[in-house]
């Protein structure tokens, strides 16, 4: 018995998230990356059935993900910041078949990521935001996918027009990767077919995604860009 074709992949997918950071300093400080994890890669959804009552198939679902932040002031604040982020994955897929190796069809994502932003005195603030999520599918004994998504966000909080006004401006990063691994194991006998990636699929990048001025009026004001 030999492994002729096997096909792994996603469908009409969506990764959505949100997230807000609370500071508050009564000086100036420095960005202190921080990292969060959210999902382990031992969380795992999993599914068991035979093929032709003699083949045990056994199929793993993982979205091991990573917060990443840092949040820097350059005077005495009292801050929250955070974002809602929504990233269109499609339909991704990886087909491996004897002889002719890996095929691959893809959907170009789209990227949607809402700042927020609240302050409750005059001071400017850096913001990171960073995720880091792959989603892992695993055919025990015969097939592995990675499917990888990492969207970052840099803002920047700013006082201008002789501290009127607070602006916010940030960078939207977007970069998805794939790999795969055929190690077919069939009666107990290891099969290293071919491994592919891992390799980009997609990156976007823009240096003046969003900015968006608000006059201070009053303390306790909120920004939504």
């Amino acid at each position: 018995m030999k492994l002729e074709s096997v096909e792994v992949g996603i469908q009409n997918s969506h990764l959505r998230g949100a997230a807000e950071i609370h500071a508050h300093a009564a000086k100036a400080v420095a960005p202190i990356p921080h990292k969060i994890t959210l999902l382990s890669d031992e969380r795992k959804f999993k599914i068991h059935f035979v093929v032709a009552g003699l083949i045990p198939v056994n199929i793993a679902i993982a979205l091991p993900t990573t917060f990443n932040y840092g949040l820097g002031l350059t005077g005495s604040a009292d801050a929250t910041a955070g974002a809602d982020l929504d990233v269109n994955l499609g339909n991704h897929y990886m087909k491996y078949t004897k002889g002719s190796g890996f095929s691959v069809v893809s959907d170009k994502p789209t990227l949607t990521v809402t700042p927020k932003f609240a302050w409750d005195v005059e001071a400017e603030a850096d913001l990171s935001l960073g995720l880091e999520s792959t989603v892992a599918i695993s055919i025990d004994k015969v097939i592995s996918y990675n499917l990888n998504l990492a969207p970052s966000m840099p803002v920047k909080v700013d006082l201008e027009n002789k501290d009127t006004q607070v602006c916010a401006s940030g960078t939207a990063d977007f970069v998805l990767s794939h790999e795969a691994d055929v190690h077919f194991t069939l009666f107990g006998k290891n099969h290293d077919i071919f491994h592919y990636g891992p390799k980009q699929l997609y990156h976007y990048h823009k240096d003046d995604a969003f900015k968006k001025c608000l006059t201070l009026r009053k303390l306790n004001s909120t920004i939504v860009v």
